[in-house]
């Protein structure tokens, strides 16, 4: 049985091949389902691709994950987690679900003050939060469990990166290319290109194959 790679992570880390509005164009474009760097990864290192990435997650999400996943991973698999922007965060739902909230992203209401699945948290409470959440105090959070997971997982080879610089990131993962710039402006979108994907799994591979380079951050 070949040993596992485990991705977690947002839209950054996301496959291309599960739904989401921010692909169609990029696919339409494309013309078919590009490959993402887990799967890249997997490949080349003949591991099992268990890809757990998840569009518009927080790192509250990212982390509570990893959590519900850690008795299924093996000390021998692999684990990759790209964390997410910082003043991103989650709120609880009447219907016992959580709501992501997303700095200018869709969590505003048609109408009226109030957001959308949330009655009592109005649009301007959530202002407050977002403004309050860029203090570094949370960034420091997320390093916190950056170090507390690099101690759990003390027996199996482990990167914890992201595409956000204010919270951590290898050196050498930098100028990726993006799908605003392989289409040339056709598609306008941040996320990486198939080309950008390419580039991630070849510099994820060095660092798994560098025990120097493994677990280190700037």
């Amino acid at each position: 049985m070949k040993n596992k790679l485990w991705t977690f992570g947002d839209s950054f880390s996301e496959s291309f091949n599960i739904s989401g509005d921010w692909k169609y164009k990029y696919l339409d474009w494309k013309g078919y389902i590009p490959k993402t760097f887990s799967e890249i990864i997997s490949e080349d290192l003949n591991l099992t691709d268990m890809n757990m990435a998840k569009s518009a997650s927080d790192n509250y999400t990212i982390l509570q994950r990893v959590c519900n996943t850690i008795s299924q991973i093996k000390p021998e698999d692999v684990i990759i987690i790209g964390w997410s922007q910082i003043n991103r965060f989650r709120l609880a739902t009447p219907y016992g679900r959580w709501k992501h909230m997303i700095p200018n992203g869709k969590w505003e209401s048609t109408g009226g003050d109030y957001v959308i699945g949330l009655k009592d948290i109005s649009k301007n409470t959530l202002i407050e939060i977002f403004c309050n959440r860029e203090d570094g105090l949370y960034t420091n959070e997320v390093r916190s469990w950056v170090e507390l997971l690099n101690y759990t997982f003390l027996k199996n080879t482990i990167i914890q990166w992201s595409p956000f610089k204010e919270i951590l990131i290898y050196n050498n993962i930098t100028n990726l290319t993006t799908i605003t710039e392989e289409t040339k402006g056709v598609v306008n979108d941040y996320h990486y290109s198939e080309e950008g994907h390419v580039q991630l799994a070849n510099e994820l591979k060095k660092i798994l194959t560098n025990p120097i380079l493994n677990k280190e951050l700037i």
